[in-house]
């Protein structure tokens, strides 16, 4: 018997199954979301909950400050980071964005 784990409206993954996210994704039509780029709102929402979980975690407060300070520093960007990674240009000339930072996003945009 398995027990669901995600029910958004139009997908149900159970646990046990071989269903995967990305099917799931697919019939709600989400995976288009896959070729576009992320907004600079969307990277900075993910420095945010690295933040949170590496706090819960119990990482050094600098590491969490310095993910909290990218987060806003991304917020308040006019320029969108991933334009920013395809044009090459340095991502670590941006205050509060060092090269591991700088690192994350160059994934997060290449790679999704």
């Amino acid at each position: 018997m398995h027990s669901r784990l995600f029910d958004n409206g139009g997908a149900t993954l159970y646990s046990g199954s071989r269903y995967t996210l990305t099917q799931a994704l697919s019939q709600r039509g989400s995976c288009k979301r896959q070729e576009m780029q992320p907004t600079n709102d969307e990277i900075a929402e993910l420095f945010e909950n690295l933040g949170a979980l590496l706090e819960i975690k119990g990482d050094s407060v600098f590491k969490i400050r310095a993910y909290r300070r990218a987060a806003e520093t991304i917020h308040q960007l006019t320029v969108p980071l991933a334009q920013a990674v395809q044009d090459g240009q340095k991502l670590t000339g941006i205050p509060g964005i060092g090269k591991a930072i700088s690192d994350k996003i160059h994934e997060l945009v290449t790679t999704g």
